[in-house]
């Protein structure tokens, strides 16, 4: 499984994803909804019935009506839920770029607990040569039976850390499971997953990162709900504007219907101040509270650039400690000690000193370059392209 399937694969199953999938699909049919017309009504009128011979009429009307709102109204109202909808789209891409760097960030922890897997082997590897030397010492009288006991005891707590490590890539593991949506059924050890946590070095300017803010899909949808409260606006306005009512009849008046007749008729907004004054006091909020929203997320936005943008450029200067000095320092002393331990130039302790110092240095190295990767991943929605696990790595 690549990270690539794997992001398709949460993308179709996140329930977060398919709630806003539904909610676009909700606002599909609201647009609908918008347009004003209300269901036609059929009448049929008789008057001038005499008491005497019910049978008997002066006229007689088969009527159609209709009612709807001013179209300016309803072109308002469209244009409002038509801006929702887009937000909601623009929503959709935000969870989805989330969902991306999550389940990135998810291998990288994978790959991470794989590397603490491989160190806490080398560290079995380490303890086992540690104690055939002593033993080896022991028996020609160059070492302590304490020597004997700290080797072992050395051994056991390596042995301990491995199954630390192993216990951490299954959790590490099944927390990805979870994250694509799989069913426990799918959950099996037979996945195999890529080993891609190695360092490369990549150069991120800042003014690049920080260029892109207004066109990120959250201030996108900042704006469109802005827009949207801005025609709710509009829409509360003109409710000042009448309703209209249309009639088409045909007529009798005793001859059969040959006679054809129509109405218009418009609403009298006499009591708009009653009726709709809340409605545009509540829409003018609305839409005061949005453009603070739009001003807050843009703000939010440059806040997370930035700290991305630092955070990669301290990360990047870890890695590169560790690779010039820490690393290459840390494997020679380590050489060096068991060399002049096994030839009884040193003691134990001093060998022990040395493979602690190795191994927090390699520890140390894979969590920055774990940093390293996250910090990437985070600076991904900033530029508008990948950094890490590009195409089918």
């Amino acid at each position: 499984m690549t990270v690539r399937s794997a992001i398709e694969t949460a993308r179709k199953s996140s329930p977060a994803l398919n709630q806003i999938r539904a909610q676009i699909r909700g606002k599909k049919g609201q647009k609908w909804m918008s347009v004003g017309l209300r269901s036609p009504e059929l009448l049929y009128f008789k008057e001038g019935i005499e008491a005497d011979q019910p049978g008997s009429f002066s006229e007689k009307r088969l009527a159609i009506s209709q009612s709807l709102d001013f179209p300016l109204r309803s072109y308002f109202r469209i244009k409002q839920v038509g801006n929702e909808q887009s937000a909601l789209e623009q929503q959709l891409k935000t969870e989805e770029l989330a969902l991306d760097a999550e389940v990135k960030k998810s291998y990288t922890t994978l790959a991470f607990q794989l590397e603490m897997i491989h160190l806490a082997e080398q560290k079995v590897q380490l303890a086992q040569r540690l104690q055939e030397a002593a033993t080896t010492r022991f028996e020609l009288g160059e070492a302590s039976e304490l020597d004997l006991m700290r080797a072992e005891i050395q051994l056991a707590e390596a042995q301990n850390d491995l199954g630390t490590a192993q216990k951490d890539l299954h959790q590490a593991r099944y927390y990805l499971f979870n994250l694509i949506g799989f069913d426990p059924e799918e959950q099996t050890y037979a996945m195999q997953f890529p080993d891609t946590l190695t360092y490369f070095e990549l150069e991120v300017d800042q003014e690049i990162a920080m260029t892109h803010l207004m066109s990120m899909p959250e201030y996108q949808r900042a704006t469109l709900d802005t827009r949207a409260a801005a025609f709710g606006v509009k829409e509360a306005w003109s409710k000042i504007l009448p309703d209209i009512r249309l009639m088409y009849y045909q007529q009798d008046f005793g001859s059969g219907y040959d006679y054809r007749g129509f109405e218009v008729g418009i609403s009298l907004p006499l009591w708009f101040a009653f009726e709709h004054r809340g409605s545009i006091q509540q829409a003018s909020a609305r839409q005061n509270a949005q453009k603070w929203q739009q001003r807050a997320v843009f703000l939010s936005l440059k806040q997370q650039a930035e700290n991305a943008w630092h955070g990669f450029e301290n990360s990047r200067e870890n890695i590169r400690r560790f690779h010039q000095v820490i690393r290459v320092r840390a494997q020679n002393l380590l050489d060096l000690t068991l060399e002049g331990y096994q030839a009884g130039e040193l003691d134990l302790l001093a060998f022990l000193e040395a493979q602690r110092t190795y191994l927090s240095s390699e520890s140390g190295y894979f969590s920055a370059l774990r940093d390293y990767y996250f910090r990437l991943i985070e600076l991904e929605k900033f530029i508008g392209k990948e950094l890490v696990f590009q195409a089918d790595e």
